[in-house]
């Protein structure tokens, strides 16, 4: 390749950096903006409040409002959920007879053994049933003509003990709408009402109405939640669930919530239907709570610690605007009740400190502007451009152009006709193998560099590295990316191909002969130290591999204290593989071994530091400014300990040299730092 074809391509890149640097401030300002947070409670813990303690609901919402509360959940009643109430109580074929007001009933009710009888014992539900239970659940029947209501429902005939539980789970799930009353009492206290919507099988458009006509009489709606895996109408209706969320001039009249860690089939489509107005909720489960609680007074207060801390690091690191508090030994609500309000008021007063402010109930959307599609196929051309530069460096320079000019045709074809989504996340992908991959190659070391020297090259090294970031971050800040709904693709490949290629390229691929360098290897015996080295390589890469990605090895609690130890005293935590492990023993090989092959397992650490330091960007729901601290202070720490670690090397040296030297064989060993 020419040495203009070089320059021009250069160009190119330089000129994808200028315009991810647009796209990355503009998303900066979305973010800094997007600061107003909501509290949401469950009613049926403000309920369980007032019956413990002698409050009226009003007082107890009362007493949630000063304190930031403005939004009540109501989780949709299901038939099981009736059962478990006491509302309705269930009888299995001919067992009807033995209700004690089995005479009350209709008359003539048909007894058969496939049919489980409800018995309705509060008429609240009644219409609910009618509504929502008949239309649901082929077959159903209500009787409703004695004094007692009875709701029939096809049921499985189990044929041993082990086959009760599945013979209820046809109908216990089905949905059958809200608590109206309820809910019109807390809208009437201007709070907000956040319904979570049940799912159902056999959905059709008749179905989906029987939501819409629910929901149209809640009033002050600030939120949806669905509560199951699969949203209603996936995938087929899903374009024409999503018009009942809207006014009749296509207008979205309430924001769409997504639970964390809860992902949910059809999510992503309904979405894009309700113009990617997405609001992040996160929660601590009643179960995950008791992990919070301790036998002392002394292990009580680290626990509501260690919960405010993670709600701090959910909305500063992970965007969630949405607050569902569970509270405090709710088995003995009345005992809890003083105690889960100052949960509350610390919770908030934490988060204040933070900078951020609570509303009165509603939620804000993420005002990411669209990024024109020319800024993004000019992105796309400096990633292109970036391929092209690192193949011709490694000497590949007959298929160097065409493979970038390959590579950009295809993510062009992708982007303007295939599928947009996908083609992003493909050529971002490329972004953080390529120029992390060509920065190491590049700034590869060849002989011994001074302490200073090493650090000098460190930076450079990582700023090389940090243009695949850059222009990631220039190709995915989308709404979807940054709610969660799209994602980054391949962060483990993305951690395992720099791995792979890096120690190849650098020495054998970059060495005088490549093929007689694959022969000698090839040719040579494995001794005992190669063999121990590659075993602990593999481990290592296995245990990093692991350890990478949400859905990694658990830590410990020593870790996780040492974590929030960095947090507290920091406000960003940097990644410990960059500080502890790949930015240190990065010094160290530029210091004592570049040039010296017996210290090829160094390149490891050096992989893992620069592919931790671009994949922090991967994680697109994290703020940007919050992504450049962690990358700051992790270069920081990596440094300080780096140097302190060579200082330290030299030290150990010096005392050896001084006073063990003359034990061992002078003919063999000359002195470590001789």
């Amino acid at each position: 390749m020419s040495k203009r074809m070089q320059q021009a391509l250069a160009l190119l890149v330089l000129l994808s950096i200028l315009l991810s640097f647009w796209v990355g401030y503009q998303r900066m300002v979305a973010e800094e903006h997007y600061n107003k947070l909501s509290f949401v409670v469950n009613e049926a813990d403000a309920r369980s409040f007032s019956g413990a303690t002698g409050k009226t609901l009003a007082e107890v919402l009362s007493e949630m409002k000063k304190r930031g509360v403005f939004n009540i959940l109501f989780k949709e009643a299901s038939l099981g959920s009736l059962i478990q109430s006491g509302d309705l109580t269930v009888y299995k074929g001919y067992s009807l007879q033995s209700h004690p007001r089995y005479k009350d009933m209709e008359d003539n009710i048909p007894l058969k053994e496939t049919m489980t009888y409800l018995v309705l014992e509060n008429d609240t539900w009644l219409k609910n049933l009618k509504n929502f239970a008949l239309p649901k659940i082929p077959g159903a029947v209500l009787y409703e003509k004695g004094k007692v209501d009875v709701l029939a429902v096809p049921s499985m005939l189990p044929q041993d003990q082990k086959e009760v539980p599945s013979a209820s789970l046809g109908y216990e799930e089905v949905g059958i709408g809200f608590n109206q009353a309820l809910a019109d009492a807390v809208a009437s206290m201007d709070m907000g009402i956040v319904p979570q919507i049940r799912t159902w099988k056999g959905i059709d458009a008749n179905s989906m109405k029987l939501i819409y006509d629910e929901i149209k009489n809640l009033k002050n709606i600030r939120l949806i939640l669905f509560n199951d895996p699969v949203i209603p109408g996936y995938p087929d209706e899903i374009q024409a669930f999503s018009a009942y969320f809207k006014n009749k001039d296509g207008k979205v009249l309430y924001p769409l919530g997504t639970i964390e860690f809860s992902d949910q089939i059809g999510s992503e489509k309904l979405a894009q239907n309700l113009d990617k107005w997405v609001v992040r909720l996160h929660t601590i489960s009643n179960g995950e709570m008791r992990n919070f609680t301790g036998d002392t007074p002394q292990d009580k207060v680290l626990g509501k610690k260690a919960a405010i801390d993670r709600w701090q690091l959910a909305v500063k690191e992970r965007e969630m605007r949405a607050l569902l508090v569970r509270f405090w030994s709710m088995e003995t609500p009345g005992l809890s009740y003083k105690e889960n309000m100052t949960y509350l008021e610390d919770i908030k007063n934490a988060l204040e400190e933070d900078g951020f402010v609570f509303s009165n109930g509603d939620f804000e959307r993420l005002q990411m502007p669209q990024t024109p599609k020319l800024i993004i196929l000019l992105i796309a051309l400096g990633v292109a451009s970036g391929l092209a530069l690192l193949l011709d460096y490694l000497k590949f320079k007959r298929f160097a152009f065409f493979s970038g000019l390959f590579l950009y045709l295809g993510f062009v074809i992708g982007y303007l006709i295939i599928n947009p989504t996908l083609a992003l996340k493909a050529m971002a992908f490329c972004s953080v193998i390529i120029f992390p991959v060509f920065s190491m190659v590049y700034c590869f070391p060849n002989r011994k560099m001074t302490i200073a020297r090493s650090v000098y090259s460190l930076l450079g090294m990582s700023l090389l590295s940090m243009i695949g970031a850059l222009l990631m971050v220039g190709l995915l800040s989308e709404t979807l990316f940054l709610v969660k709904l799209e994602h980054f693709s391949g962060v483990k490949l993305a951690h395992l191909l720099p791995i792979l290629l890096v120690p190849f390229l650098t020495y054998i691929w970059m060495a005088p002969s490549p093929i007689d360098e694959i022969k000698n290897l090839l040719n040579q015996a494995i001794n005992y130290r190669w063999a121990i080295l590659s075993v602990l390589a593999l481990v290592a890469i296995s245990i990093y591999l692991a350890r990478t990605g949400n859905d990694g090895m658990k830590i410990s609690e020593t870790e996780t204290a040492f974590r929030q130890f960095l947090t507290d005293y920091l406000g960003v935590r940097p990644r410990n593989k960059e500080f502890i492990i790949g930015y240190p023993l990065t010094l160290v090989f530029f210091h004592f071994g570049a040039g010296k092959r017996a210290f090829w397992i160094l390149t490891i650490p050096m992989v893992i530091g620069q592919v931790s330091l671009v994949n922090t960007y991967a994680h697109l729901h994290t703020p940007l400014a919050i992504s450049l601290l962690r990358s700051f202070n992790g270069m920081l720490l990596g440094i300080i300990f780096g140097v302190l670690l060579l200082l330290a090397i030299h030290f150990i040296g010096a005392l050896f040299d001084r006073y063990l030297y003359q034990y061992f064989d002078r003919s063999r060993h000359k002195g470590v730092f001789r």
